[in-house]
């Protein structure tokens, strides 16, 4: 007998499509589910790194007052001020791609209880915003580091 993997029954080739379509769309909805839970994880991770940031850019500016007693002239006073003002400045840039973060897995999760194609394309908007932001802050970093 000769095996032949041609489908002539339209109605049988429809259905195959129809469950291939099925399959993948349940893979991509678990994908999107584990990405979502992912996401929100590091969000509230680099929220409270942001937190420690600006609480440590206040230490720093606070430490000034305290270092003018032990002012050196390897490192002023000054100094702590300034690195007090970085650290509060590069964790407000850093809220930026956090609130992607939330966004996307907010998005994410009702993307699987909705079966919402507006969500999963809200998800996929925001992971894009997440990556792009940072594609640009590390090109901004390194050119930093050039100078």
């Amino acid at each position: 007998m000769e095996e032949n993997n041609i489908i002539s029954n339209p109605e049988e080739q429809v259905n195959l499509q129809n469950g291939a379509q099925n399959e993948l769309y349940e893979q991509s909805k678990a994908y999107v589910k584990e990405t979502g839970k992912w996401l929100r994880f590091l969000a509230i991770l680099s929220t409270i790194g942001i937190v420690f940031m600006v609480l440590a850019g206040i230490f720093c500016m606070c430490c000034s007052s305290f270092m003018s007693m032990y002012n050196t002239e390897e490192m002023p006073s000054f100094i702590y001020i300034i690195i007090g003002v970085l650290y509060i400045i590069i964790a407000g840039i850093m809220v930026f791609p956090v609130r992607y973060m939330f966004r996307a897995s907010s998005a994410a999760r009702q993307a699987v209880a909705l079966h919402s194609n507006f969500h999963v394309v809200e998800f996929l908007k925001n992971c894009k915003s997440y990556w792009k932001f940072m594609g640009i802050y590390t090109i901004v970093c390194l050119a930093l580091c050039l100078l």
